[in-house]
C-alpha cells in the first residue's frame, strides 16, 4: 500500500506542473482568475516539503516549478500582490546565488519578467545585488548568471536600469571580458608592443586556454550578448565606455584561437594590398566561372587549415559582429571611431570568415554599417555639407578628422568588391546569399557613388555575367544597376552605359512581371538622368521594347501602365529619329482609347510635347493629340479632366506650325477651352482647372477671339473669391497682358480698362494678402496696373494721382492701382504726398496699411532713388509710424531684384537694429500685422499674442537679410542672443524662425552648428519668449529637422519642463463675489505639448529611438500630467499616444504603461457632463471621446500587428492585454458603435 502510494505520488508529482502550465495558459485571462491561480499556485512554489517546490533538491520538480512561475508571470504578473512579488524575488535571488546551474538560467528570465513589477526598494535591492554580485564573484559559472541578469534588465527595464548603468558595464567589461586599463587580457592584448615576443608567446597560451575552457568561452559570449542589448540603450548610456566596447568588438570579430596570426600586420597588408593593385588587371572576363583557376574576385579556399570540429570560438565571433552592428545602429553620431576601429576586423572576417553563420552575421553587421555612412544616415544628415574632393588629401587615419566614407573608400573599398564578387559567383551559396551580395554591393555603391569607377566596371562585369546564368537574381541587379546609374557621374556613366543597357533590356523583355516592373522602374531613373547629363550614349536600343511592352495585353495593368509612362519619358527626353517619334507617339495616342491606360497616356503625351529634347513632332500628332484631350474635359473624373488640361498647356507650349489644319486646331481647342472655363465660373469655381485654362488661353490668344478672351478674363477677375485670386494670380494677369497686346480695337482696350477701373470696396485682409485688402480686390488692382503698362495708357496715371493728393472718396482704390503701376513701370515723382498721407493722424489704421505697402512696392521698383530717403524717415519716425515705415521696407527686401538689396543691406541691417527700442516700446503695429500675416507665414497665433506686431515685422525683414547675406548677418543674430533686452532676443528669436521656412544650403551649413543657441531660448526668463521659442522649435522640426536633430539631447529636458504646471503663474481673480483663478501658463504648456505632437508625428521610428528620452516623454509629460490637465492639453496627450504607438509600441506598452492608459482613457470616458452644462461642455467631452478612440484603436492596430509577426517579446502580460481588449471592446468599439 505504502509503496503503491508512494507511486501514485511520483506520478502526481510529474504530471501536475504539465496540467498547472496548461491551466495557466489556457485560462481565460481576467482579474479574478489571476488573483486565484496566484494565491493557489505561489505558496506551493516557495513553501511545503523541501522548501517548496523551487528550492527542491530535485532539478527535475525545480525546472518545472520555474517554467510555471514565468508563464505566471507572463500571463498574470501584474496581479500578483505586492507581497507576494517580494518574496518572489527573494526566491528568485537564492536560486541565482545557488548552485544549480541548470535552473539558474530560467530564473534570470524569470527575473526579468519580474523586474518591470518590482517597487523602487525592491528594485534598489536587486542592482545592489547584482553589482555586489559582479564585483565579487570569481566564478565563472555565476558571473555568466549575473551577466546575462544585467542583460535582460537592461532590455526589460531601460530607463531604470539607466541609472545604475555606468558600475554594471564596467564590471561586464572587467570581469566578463577581462579588460583593464591595458586592453584585453583574456587572450592577445589589443595594444601589445610587437617587440616582446615573449608576451606574444603568453598571450597565445592564454588563448589556447581561453579556447579550451567552455566556462570562459559561455561568459565571454553572454558579455558580449549583454553589451549589444545596453549598446541599444544610446551613446549617453555606454558614453564614457565607448572605447572599451569598441576594442572588445574589434579584438572578438577576429577572435580564433586556432589561427596564430598577428592582427596588425593584417591590417596593414589590407591596405598595401590595395595600394598595389594594378588597375588594368580590370580586363579579366567573368564568363564561365566555374571557380577553377584562382581570380581577381576569388578568395583563398583552404578549408584544411582552419578546420577544427570542437571549436567553439566562432560564437564569440557572431555575437561581437552583432555588438558591432548595435553600435552602428544606436550611436551613428560616433561614425567615425567606429569606423577607423570596426572595420578593418569586419573586412578582414568578410574575406576569411568560414563558419557560416558568422559570415551571415557580418554581412549583415557591413550593411548596417554602410547604412549608417549613408547621406540620409544620422550621422551625415547632420554634419555640414562639403564636397568630399576637397577634403581627398586630408589624414583620415586621424579618428577626429576622419571622414568614414573616404576611410571605406580608401583602405577596403577593392577588398569589399573582389570578395562580393567572388562570393557572388560562387555555386555552393544560395539565391538568398547572393541577394544579400548584391545589396552589400548596392550600398557601396549608394554610399561612396562608386569611386573609384574601376571598381564599378568590376561589379558590371559580374552583373553581365550573372545575368545571363542566375535569372532568380535580375531583381536584385537592376535594383543594382540603377543604383550604380544615379551614381556615377556622366564620364562614368558613358562609359559603363553600353554594358549596362545589356542587363536592362535583358530584364524588359523577362516575362516575369516583377522583374519587368524592376527594368521598367530602371529605365525611368536613367531617361532621367541621361537627358540631365547630357550624356553621349546612344539608348535607342531601348525603344523597340518599351514599344512592345507597351502594346503588350498579356501583361498586368501596372506593369503595362508603367512601360507607357517609361516610352513617354523615353521619347520626350531623347533626340530620335523622326520615325522612331512617329511610331511611340501614335502608340501612346491610340492608347487613349484604353480606359485602363487613358490617364497615363494622357501624362506621356504631356511629357513628349514638353520635352526639350523633342525637336519636332509632326502636325498630325498635335491636332489628333489636341481633339483626343478636348473630349475628356467633359469626363466626370477630375483627375482626368486636369490631366488633360495640363497636356494641352504642354502642346500649346510649344512652336505650333502654321499649316492651315494645325491653326484651325488650335482655334477649336481655344474655344473649347473658353468654354470649359466658363462653365468652370458657374459651378463650384476649381483654382487648379482655372489656373490651366488662363495659361492655355494665354498661349491660344492669336487663335481665338480677343473679345471673348477679354470678357472671360474680366469675368474671372470680378466672380473670383479672394481664395481662389491667389492661386490664379500669375495666370490670368499673364492673360490679360497677351489679351491687352494682342487688341487693335483701341475702343474694346478703352472698356476693358474702365470695367477694370470700376471703383471696389477696399475692406479689411484676407488670407495671403499682402497689403491688407481682399485678394479679389487686390486682383482687380493688379489687373488694372497690367492694362494701363501693356496698353500704353501711361496718361490714365495722373487720375489716380488726383485722387489721392485731393483726398478722394476712392483713395484706398487709387492708392492699390498707384502702388502695382509703380510695381510695373518705374515712378520718378514725388512721393511727399503719399509720406504726407502716412503720417496724417486723421487716417485710419487699414488706410495707413494700404499706402505703406503702396510705397513699398513703387521703391521697390526704383530702390536707388527712393530707398536713402526712406531710410532717413524711418530714423526720424515717431513711435506710432515705425511700423508703417517697417511695412514699406520688408516690402521692398522682399519684391525688390537682389542686387539692389544686397547694395544697401548693410544699411538696411543698422536702420532696423537702430529703430528696433522705438518698435518694441511703441506697443502698435497689430492691426497692420493682421493685414500682412497670412503672406509672411511666420506669425501664429501665440507668436502673436506675445510680440508687437512692429517687432515682427522688423524681424521678417532681418530674417530675409540674413537669408541675403548669412556670413555677415547670421554671426551678428547669435551675438544678439546675449542682448538683456526681452525685446531684442525675441525679434532676433523671430527672425531666424522666420527663416526656417526658406530653403538655402550654404544658409542651413551656418546656422547648422549655432540653431541650438536660437532654441534654447526656451529656457529664458520670460514667458513670452519661452513661447515664442517653442513655437520656434515646433517650425525647425517641420523645416529644418536635419538640422535639429543633433542638439534634441540639449532641448528636450528644457521642452519636457516647460509641460509642467507652474503654480507661480496662477493667480486668482476676483469677479465680484466671486474668485476665479487664472493659469498665465496655460498657453505656455499648451506650446510644449504642440512641439511634442510635432516631434513624435515628424519623425519616424528610427529617428525618435535615436533622440532617446521616449520613457521620460510618456512618465513624466504624457501620463505624468498631460492627461489630467486643461482640456487642450488631455487632447493632445491622446494624439502624442497614439502616435507613438504606431511608431514605438514597445515604449507605450512596456513598464505596465498599457494599464495606466487603460485606466486614465477609462476614467475620462466616464466623465458625465452635467445636464444643464453649457454646450461646450458637451462639445469638449465629445472632442476627449473621439480622441480617446482614435487613439487607442492605433494602440490596439498595433498591438495586433506585432502579435500576427509574431514580435510579442516585449508585450506586456496577458492580463494586461486581456485589461486592455476587454477596455477595447466595451469602452471603444461598444461606444463607437
Amino acid at each position: 500500500m505504502a509503496a503503491g502510494s508512494t507511486e501514485v505520488s511520483s506520478g502526481t508529482i510529474s504530471i501536475l506542473p504539465m496540467a498547472i502550465r496548461s491551466v495557466i495558459l489556457n485560462v481565460t485571462a481576467t482579474p479574478s482568475v489571476a488573483h486565484i491561480l496566484a494565491e493557489s499556485i505561489l505558496p506551493g512554489l516557495y513553501t511545503g516539503s523541501n522548501s517548496g517546490l523551487l528550492l527542491n533538491n530535485n532539478s527535475e520538480h525545480s525546472l518545472d516549478s520555474m517554467d510555471i512561475l514565468i508563464d505566471l508571470i507572463k500571463r498574470f504578473g501584474s496581479s500578483i500582490s505586492a507581497a507576494e512579488i517580494v518574496k518572489t524575488e527573494n526566491v528568485l535571488l537564492q536560486i541565482i546565488s545557488g548552485e544549480q546551474g541548470i535552473i539558474k538560467k530560467r530564473a534570470v528570465t524569470a527575473m526579468g519578467l519580474l523586474a518591470r513589477y518590482l517597487t523602487d526598494k525592491n528594485w534598489e535591492k536587486l542592482t545592489a545585488y547584482l553589482i555586489d554580485g559582479l564585483t565579487e564573484s570569481s566564478d565563472l559559472s555565476q558571473l555568466r548568471i549575473l551577466i546575462q541578469l544585467a542583460g535582460i534588465l537592461a532590455r526589460s527595464e531601460p530607463t531604470r536600469f539607466k541609472n545604475d548603468l555606468r558600475p554594471v558595464i564596467d564590471l561586464i567589461i572587467r570581469k566578463g571580458l577581462d579588460v583593464n586599463d591595458e586592453g584585453i587580457t583574456g587572450g592577445r592584448n589589443v595594444h601589445r608592443d610587437e617587440d616582446f615576443d615573449d608576451e606574444e608567446e603568453e598571450d597565445n597560451a592564454d588563448d589556447d586556454e581561453e579556447a579550451n575552457n567552455p566556462e570562459l568561452l559561455d561568459l565571454r559570449e553572454a558579455s558580449l550578448a549583454s553589451l549589444e542589448i545596453i549598446v541599444g540603450l544610446g551613446y549617453q548610456a555606454v558614453e564614457t565606455q565607448l572605447n572599451d566596447i569598441l576594442a572588445i568588438s574589434a579584438y572578438y570579430i577576429k577572435y580564433n584561437p586556432n589561427i596564430i596570426d598577428d592582427e596588425d600586420d593584417q591590417d596593414e597588408d589590407i591596405d598595401d594590398e590595395d595600394e598595389d593593385i594594378d588597375d588594368n588587371d580590370d580586363d579579366v572576363e567573368m564568363e564561365g566561372h566555374d571557380g577553377g583557376e584562382d581570380s581577381e574576385f576569388e578568395v583563398s579556399d583552404d578549408e584544411d587549415a582552419f578546420s577544427d570540429d570542437d571549436d567553439q570560438s566562432w560564437k564569440l565571433r557572431r555575437y561581437a559582429a552583432k555588438l558591432a552592428a548595435a553600435v552602428a545602429i544606436y550611436i551613428p553620431t560616433q561614425l567615425p571611431r567606429i569606423y577607423s576601429q570596426l572595420l578593418p576586423p569586419l573586412v578582414s572576417m568578410y574575406a576569411s570568415e568560414k563558419e557560416s553563420t558568422v559570415k551571415t552575421e557580418v554581412i549583415s553587421c557591413l550593411s548596417e554599417f554602410f547604412k549608417a555612412a549613408s547621406d540620409k544616415g544620422l550621422y551625415y544628415s547632420s554634419k555640414l555639407s562639403s564636397n568630399i574632393a576637397t577634403r581627398r588629401s586630408s589624414d583620415i587615419s586621424m579618428a577626429t578628422d576622419m571622414d568614414p566614407k573616404l576611410f571605406l573608400e580608401r583602405h577596403y573599398l577593392r577588398k569589399l568588391v573582389r570578395v562580393s564578387l567572388s562570393e557572388l559567383h560562387s555555386s555552393t551559396n544560395t539565391v538568398i546569399l547572393q541577394s544579400i551580395l548584391t545589396g552589400i554591393l548596392g550600398n557601396l555603391v549608394s554610399v561612396l557613388h562608386t569611386r573609384p569607377s574601376i571598381q564599378t566596371s568590376k561589379i558590371i562585369r559580374s552583373l553581365i555575367s550573372l545575368s545571363k546564368t542566375q535569372p532568380g537574381l535580375m531583381i536584385d541587379m537592376l535594383q543594382l544597376v540603377s543604383g550604380i546609374i544615379r551614381a556615377q557621374t556622366t564620364q562614368e556613366l558613358t562609359d559603363s552605359l553600353p554594358q549596362l543597357l545589356e542587363i536592362i533590356v535583358l530584364g524588359i523583355y523577362d516575362k516575369y512581371y516583377k522583374v519587368c516592373g524592376a527594368a521598367l522602374d530602371v529605365v525611368l531613373d536613367l531617361v532621367a538622368i541621361h537627358s540631365d547629363q547630357s550624356i553621349k550614349v546612344d539608348i535607342s536600343v531601348l525603344l523597340p521594347a518599351l514599344i512592345e511592352k507597351a502594346k503588350s495585353t498579356s501583361l498586368d495593368l501596372d506593369t503595362r501602365s508603367k512601360a507607357v509612362k517609361a516610352l513617354g519619358q523615353f521619347i520626350a527626353k531623347n533626340d530620335l529619329s523622326g520615325s522612331n517619334i512617329d511610331t511611340g507617339c501614335k502608340l501612346i495616342l491610340d492608347l487613349l482609347n484604353n480606359e485602363g491606360l487613358r490617364l497615363t497616356s494622357v501624362e506621356s503625351i504631356s511629357e513628349i510635347a514638353s520635352g526639350a529634347t523633342v525637336r519636332q513632332v509632326s502636325s498630325k500628332w498635335i491636332i489628333s493629340s489636341l481633339e483626343g484631350l478636348g473630349n475628356f474635359l467633359n469626363q466626370s473624373s477630375r483627375t482626368l479632366r486636369i490631366g488633360s488640361l495640363n497636356a494641352i498647356l504642354s502642346v500649346t507650349n510649344r512652336q505650333p506650325s502654321s499649316d492651315q489644319a494645325t491653326v484651325q486646331a488650335l482655334a477649336n481647342i481655344g474655344q473649347i477651352i473658353l468654354n470649359h472655363g466658363k462653365s468652370i465660373l458657374t459651378s463650384s469655381p476649381d483654382a487648379v482647372a482655372l489656373d490651366l485654362v488662363s495659361k492655355i488661353l494665354t498661349n491660344l490668344v492669336p487663335f481665338i477671339s480677343v473679345s471673348e478672351a477679354s470678357e472671360f478674363t474680366i469675368q474671372t477677375i470680378n466672380q473670383t473669391s479672394s481664395q481662389t485670386a491667389v492661386q490664379i494670380s500669375d495666370s490670368i494677369l499673364g492673360l490679360l497682358a497677351a489679351v491687352v497686346q494682342h487688341s487693335t480695337d483701341a475702343a474694346a482696350l478703352n472698356a476693358v480698362y474702365e470695367e477694370l477701373c470700376r471703383p471696389r470696396h477696399v475692406a479689411s485682409a484676407s488670407a495671403g494678402s499682402s497689403i491688407g485688402t481682399n485678394q479679389n480686390v487686390e486682383l482687380a488692382a493688379k489687373a488694372l496696373a497690367v492694362v494701363i503698362t501693356e496698353g500704353q495708357m501711361v496718361d490714365k496715371i495722373p487720375s489716380f494721382e488726383t485722387v489721392v493728393a485731393q483726398n478722394g472718396e476712392d483713395l484706398k482704390w487709387s492708392l492699390l492701382v498707384l502702388g502695382y503701376v509703380g510695381k510695373l513701370l518705374p515712378y520718378t515723382t514725388s512721393l511727399e504726398v503719399l509720406y504726407d498721407e502716412l503720417n496724417n493722424n486723421a487716417r485710419d489704421e487699414i488706410t495707413k496699411t494700404v499706402i505703406a505697402n503702396s510705397l513699398g512696392l513703387i521703391i521697390s521698383n526704383n530702390v536707388n532713388n527712393y530707398l536713402p530717403d526712406l531710410l532717413n524717415r524711418l530714423k526720424a519716425a515717431g513711435s506710432n509710424t515705425i511700423h508703417l515705415h517697417l511695412l514699406i521696407i520688408r516690402e521692398i527686401v522682399s519684391g525688390a531684384k537682389t542686387a539692389d538689396v544686397e547694395a544697401y543691406s548693410d544699411d538696411i541691417w543698422n536702420s532696423l537694429f537702430t529703430s528696433l527700442d522705438a518698435v518694441s516700446s511703441s506697443g502698435i503695429g497689430k492691426v497692420a500685422l493682421a493685414a500682412s500675416t497670412a503672406a509672411a507665414g511666420i506669425v501664429p497665433n501665440a507668436e502673436a499674442s506675445v510680440v508687437s506686431g512692429g517687432d515682427l515685422i522688423l524681424a521678417e525683414c532681418l530674417g530675409r537679410l540674413s537669408i541675403l547675406n548669412p556670413r555677415v548677418f547670421l554671426p551678428q543674430l547669435q551675438v544678439q542672443l546675449a542682448s538683456e533686452k526681452p525685446s531684442v532676443r525675441v525679434t532676433v528669436l523671430s527672425a531666424v524662425k522666420f527663416t526656417f521656412g526658406q530653403s538655402h544650403d550654404t544658409y542651413d551649413d551656418l546656422l547648422r552648428p549655432i540653431i541650438a543657441d536660437f532654441l534654447a531660448l526656451v529656457d529664458d526668463d520670460d514667458t513670452g519668449i519661452r513661447q515664442v521659442a517653442l513655437s520656434a522649435l515646433v517650425s525647425a522640426i517641420h523645416n529644418k529637422s536635419h538640422l535639429l536633430l543633433p542638439h534634441l539631447a540639449r532641448l528636450l529636458p528644457l521642452l519636457y519642463r516647460e509641460t509642467r504646471i507652474n503654480t507661480s503663474l496662477i493667480h486668482t481673480v476676483q469677479m465680484g463675489p466671486f474668485k476665479h483663478k487664472v493659469d498665465n501658463g496655460l498657453e505656455l504648456r499648451k506650446t510644449a505639448y504642440e512641439t511634442i505632437y510635432t516631434l513624435v508625428s515628424t519623425l519616424n521610428a528610427e529617428r525618435l529611438q535615436s533622440v532617446g528620452m521616449i520613457d521620460e516623454l510618456l512618465d513624466q509629460v504624457v501620463l505624468g500630467s498631460g492627461l489630467s490637465d486643461e482640456h487642450d492639453i488631455k487632447v493632445l496627450s491622446c494624439v502624442i499616444i497614439g502616435r507613438l504607438a504606431s511608431t514605438c509600441l514597445s515604449k507605450v506598452i512596456a513598464a505596465g504603461r498599457l494599464h495606466q492608459i487603460t485606466t486614465r482613457y477609462t476614467t475620462l470616458l466616464g466623465v458625465v457632463v452635467k445636464e444643464n452644462a453649457i454646450k461646450q461642455e458637451f462639445e469638449k467631452h465629445n472632442e476627449i471621446v473621439r480622441n480617446i478612440e482614435r487613439s487607442s484603436t492605433q494602440i490596439n492596430d498595433a498591438i495586433s500587428q506585432a502579435i500576427s509577426k509574431g514580435d510579442a517579446s516585449n508585450l506586456p502580460s496577458d492580463l494586461e492585454l486581456g485589461e486592455w481588449e476587454s477596455f477595447y471592446r466595451t469602452k471603444v468599439l461598444k461606444k463607437s458603435v
